[in-house]
């Protein structure tokens, strides 16, 4: 209620040169990894994904990207790809919340694509 009686949104501006797609599950949401700067992953999970991934001009994961989210609660509300389109280097299982920690939706982890397994498990 906050975040509509404000009437704002927040506007994150980031760059990435490299992603891992989240392999998806009935119960999950698209989900990306992305490198946002040396061992920094941004990760994106949400309907919004569905939007610019696949279809979208130009499409994601991008160079450039602007995610926008209700500044309140954090919620991501959609993603604009701003920068040159790449694809992501792999495609990993779903997160296993039982032996990997569980990023929130536009969540700054300390981690690397080359060891985003290890990584997760370490941080759980």
């Amino acid at each position: 209620m906050r975040d509509l009686a404000a009437g704002e949104v927040e506007i994150l501006t980031a760059t990435a040169d490299g992603a891992v797609a989240v392999e998806g599950t009935v119960e999950h949401e698209p989900a990306l990894f992305l490198r946002v700067a040396e061992g920094q992953l941004l990760f994106l999970q949400g309907h919004y994904l569905k939007d610019v991934m696949g279809g979208a001009t130009p499409p994601f994961p991008s160079s450039a990207f602007n995610v926008i989210r209700l500044p309140h609660s954090a919620v991501t509300l959609r993603v604009e790809a701003t920068g040159e389109a790449f694809a992501f280097s792999r495609m990993r299982r779903p997160l296993d919340a039982g032996l990997e920690y569980q990023p929130d939706d536009a969540e700054v982890i300390a981690a690397s694509l080359d060891t985003l397994e290890a990584d997760l498990a370490r941080l759980k």
